[in-house]
């Protein structure tokens, strides 16, 4: 496996990546962020979960040494233990070889005396002597037989003890064979368990710095991830100023309408007069008179007409909201919505991703907010489409919203509403800032 080698330059990145999140958190809103934090934060997890990989795989193969190791340590245990019945059964043959000759030394010094002794106490040594001595044939034959019987003993218990010791000496000669084969063996083996040692030692150092390597690289991930956060947190307040803004404006435009409407009786007043003056001016020309009626008569017309098509639009909009499947979109609508899910709740996370889509969709519906799916979702300062973050929402739009969010946008555009409510933040800005409502995939919804 190819040796692991620290990136010369992932400390730097892990301290220049910790000082920007300590400025950005110490920033205000206008403050330039890294435009490529999502990116870095891929980057770094995508080499963290890369060294998580080379470690499983390093452990593995370390196990594998290992195993091979504790093979090896028990063939050279058997080996030695071979070995040593082997000089056993050496020695033992070494000390029978050596009883056998003795034997044969004594029986050789038995016969020889025999000899002597038969040779000391014979009266000649001639057979014609032996016969002349004998009292008859018989005698002879036996004098003779005996000589030549203890002779023929004496050669072959000699020659039969002769034999044993020569096949003693081929079994001492052939185990002598079988321990050198165990010694060159247990060599071999000696040279493979230090080399499991060596890859042994070399595979744990390997493992040791890539251990290194993943917790630098987690250490980057969680530094990207908390530039995230704060990036989040720091959307949700622009989102508040701006939806405060928004209400304060709201509440201004309504008191400057009150106002208008309590000069509306003076307006009245005059319209009455001119009212009167024209009703002068009809009495004198009736023909005028009767055009005027017809016009009236068809701005009666299209003011009935106006009430039955708001109508159709308010039906149109509740069978929407009910999940009818109905409601009609474009694709840049769908594009958009898509990117917008994905942008504010991740990639795959169906039901946050409709809970977004919801809050727009109940924006549209309320009036409040645009008069359109578009218009809503890049109102100043509402959502990440037009907040100092575009750049990442404008990403996601360039190269398409995930699956799971275009899922979620079709459903949503096509009348599945989750929630009825208009605003919301994440988790941690509404517990910062005590604001309650319902948590859908790590937004808080009010």
């Amino acid at each position: 496996m190819k040796k692991l080698r620290p990136s010369k330059n992932i400390q730097f990145r892990i301290t220049a990546a910790a000082a920007a999140v300590g400025i950005f958190s110490a920033a205000l809103p206008s403050y330039t962020v890294l435009a490529d934090t999502q990116d870095n934060l891929n980057a770094a997890q995508q080499q963290a979960d890369s060294y998580s990989a080379s470690g499983a795989q390093l452990s593995s193969e370390l196990d594998s040494l290992l195993g091979d190791l504790n093979t090896s340590m028990e063939n050279l245990a058997d080996i030695d233990s071979q070995i040593s019945k082997k000089n056993q059964q050496i020695a033992d043959l070494s000390n029978q070889i050596a009883e056998d000759q003795a034997k044969a030394s004594d029986m050789y010094d038995s016969m020889a005396l025999r000899v002597r002794y038969m040779y000391e106490n014979s009266r000649s040594n001639s057979t014609v002597e032996l016969l002349l001595s004998s009292q008859d044939f018989a005698e002879f034959l036996k004098r003779t037989s005996y000589v030549v019987s203890i002779s023929t003993y004496d050669r072959s218990k000699l020659e039969e003890l002769s034999s044993i010791i020569n096949g003693e000496q081929q079994k001492k000669e052939q185990q002598e064979s079988d321990l050198a084969a165990l010694n060159e063996l247990k060599d071999s083996q000696t040279a493979a368990q230090a080399g499991f040692e060596q890859m042994i030692a070399q595979k744990r150092a390997e493992l040791q710095q890539n251990a290194q390597l993943l917790a630098e690289a987690d250490s980057l991930v969680e530094v990207y991830r908390s530039q995230m956060e704060a990036e989040q947190e720091q959307i949700d307040n622009e989102r508040i100023v701006a939806e405060s803004a928004r209400a304060s404006e709201e509440s201004q435009s309504s008191t400057a309408s009150a106002s208008t409407l309590a000069s509306v009786p003076a307006d009245t007043s005059s319209q009455a007069d001119t009212s009167s003056e024209t009703s002068s001016a009809a009495a004198e020309t009736p023909a005028e008179t009767s055009s005027g009626e017809e016009t009236s008569a068809a701005q009666s017309q299209e003011e009935t007409t106006a009430p039955a098509s708001s109508s159709e639009s308010s039906s149109s909009s509740s069978a929407a909201s009910s999940g009818s499947s109905s409601a009609s979109y474009s694709a840049t609508e769908l594009d958009v919505m898509a990117a917008l899910m994905e942008g504010e709740a991740g990639p795959s996370n169906y039901d946050a991703e409709v809970a977004v889509g919801s809050c727009v969709m109940n924006r549209l519906n309320s009036g409040s907010y645009g008069s359109s799916v578009l218009e809503v979702i890049y109102a100043p300062g509402q959502f990440i489409a037009s907040s100092q973050y575009s750049y990442m929402f404008e990403a996601i739009l360039a190269r398409g919203a995930s699956a799971s969010c275009y899922e979620a946008a079709r459903a949503v555009l096509s009348g599945t509403i989750t929630h009825p409510y208009v605003h919301f933040v994440s988790a941690k800005t509404a517990a910062a800032r005590g604001i309650s409502g319902t948590n859908i995939g790590g937004n808080v919804y009010y």
